[in-house]
């Protein structure tokens, strides 16, 4: 796990199918939202995360830029959609 923006964290996976990734990605959604960390700000009132994933066979060999840019649209995607969401690529 490495932030890479303000607010933006990527979480790389080896060995990882794109289903597993996105139940991982669930539950570490429902485990931040099951805190209940009071968010004023925040359409639910508490904190919440939204996950964007990108997920390629091993052969691919696509730079991180590509990856980044793709999980950042699932990202966006997640984010309008109504939030504290995993959106798969």
């Amino acid at each position: 796990m490495a932030r890479y923006g303000g607010e933006e964290f990527a979480i790389v996976l080896l060995d990882t199918d794109a289903e597993n990734a996105r139940k991982l990605a669930q539950v570490i959604c429902d485990a931040i939202s099951n805190l209940q960390l009071t968010h004023a700000e925040s359409e639910h009132g508490v904190v919440t995360i939204s996950l964007g994933i990108y997920s390629d066979a091993p052969e691919k060999t696509h730079d991180s830029a590509f990856m980044l840019k793709h999980a950042d649209e699932e990202l966006y995607k997640a984010k309008e959609s109504g939030r504290n969401k995993v959106q798969l690529y």
